[in-house]
């Protein structure tokens, strides 16, 4: 946390947020934490302390208030059944809409994961609609952009659009991507209504974000009125710049649109 904090040293105006959970985590320690008030008076207390505590004192002068965000899954069975739309966005600064892994290699069929619409599947569109018609207010909610593909291994090679039958898949880094893209002089395909591209090589399959499609979601954040973008996550971007480029092309082109006073790398 320290080394973290640090980074309010070179952008006075930075806002660190330590995150507590993840997949990996399960629910059984959370719902040990809310079943006590007092669990939950320590817990509050011991993050705020610590992340004073280790603060750049000179940031700490006349400092803002802490922040309280959560990242949340979007779809109608969530949204309908988990949680209290209205007390979250009443309790929380900033709403993460988790707006990737639409669909995966859980599926046994191809198809891209963060599609910015869609008339009869999931999309971001669709989910930013229902977190607002649940109550949730537009200026609190980032949307959540993946800055990693979803590649799959089709079954037969010749049939290979989307919906066309998978047997295995695993996530790919977007340098992994555009780097496969570059190597082996890939026309990539966008799809029209989805906005977002994949290609096909051999019986590779690889669904993706590129910088035209973050361009795309950043324009419509703003048009929507957002709060902004959150990525997961920076290090999956061509932070080396291997693939002709610049450093970090999909967060630079997500920065454009969002912040286009503010480069973050040359």
């Amino acid at each position: 946390m320290t080394q973290f904090n640090n980074l309010k040293k070179r952008n006075r105006g930075l806002k660190t947020i330590a995150s507590v959970g993840g997949w990996a985590m399960g629910t059984e320690a959370f719902i040990k934490l809310v079943s006590s008030q007092d669990l939950m008076n320590q817990f509050a207390g011991n993050a705020t302390v610590r992340e004073a505590f280790e603060s750049d004192p000179e940031v700490q002068k006349g400092r803002d208030r802490l922040l309280l965000t959560c990242a949340v899954g979007v779809t109608e069975e969530l949204v309908l059944t988990a949680y209290n739309v209205t007390g979250i966005a009443q309790y929380s600064d900033l709403i993460n809409l988790m707006m990737y892994d639409f669909h995966g290699e859980w599926e046994n069929t191809v198809n891209v994961h963060s599609a910015l619409y869609s008339d009869f599947d999931l999309s971001v569109d669709r989910f930013v609609k229902l977190w607002v018609s649940e109550g949730a207010t537009k200026s609190k909610l980032l949307m959540g952009l993946p800055l990693y593909g979803r590649s799959f291994t089709l079954v037969d090679p010749n049939n290979n659009t989307v919906g066309a039958p998978s047997s295995e898949g695993h996530d790919m880094p977007y340098y992994q991507v555009c780097q496969m893209i570059k190597e082996h002089q890939i026309t990539p395909t966008t799809l029209s209504n989805e906005r977002v591209p994949y290609f096909v090589h051999n019986n590779l399959w690889v669904g993706y974000e590129d910088r035209a499609s973050i361009r795309e979601k950043a324009q419509y954040l703003r048009a929507e009125g957002l709060a902004g973008a959150m990525v997961w996550a920076i290090d999956l971007d061509d932070f080396h710049g291997t693939c002709e480029q610049g450093q970090y092309p999909l967060m630079n082109a997500l920065n454009l649109i969002i912040s286009p006073d503010n480069a973050i790398v040359g």
